[in-house]
């Protein structure tokens, strides 16, 4: 999970998050990791960024990269 969130790999830190889903919910700490899903985001965009090499992205990318780990924003 904490690798996922580092890399910003959102289709692993997904399938983290259901896999010990009710691990979590029982530890009370379930809606805490919902909330690092915009860490997740953000490093996601940040790899985007480094690909691209440039300080604007291009929102068809970005939607590409969404759709690519089947994530609806």
């Amino acid at each position: 999970l904490t690798a996922a969130v580092r890399c910003g790999d959102i289709m692993k830190f997904n399938e983290s998050l259901l896999t010990y889903q009710e691990v979590f919910i029982r530890k009370g700490t379930y809606l805490v990791l919902e909330k690092l899903k915009t860490l997740v985001y953000r490093n996601f965009l940040k790899r985007i960024q480094a690909i691209e090499a440039t300080n604007q992205l291009k929102l068809q990318r970005v939607q590409l990269g969404f759709k690519w780990c089947e994530e609806d924003v």
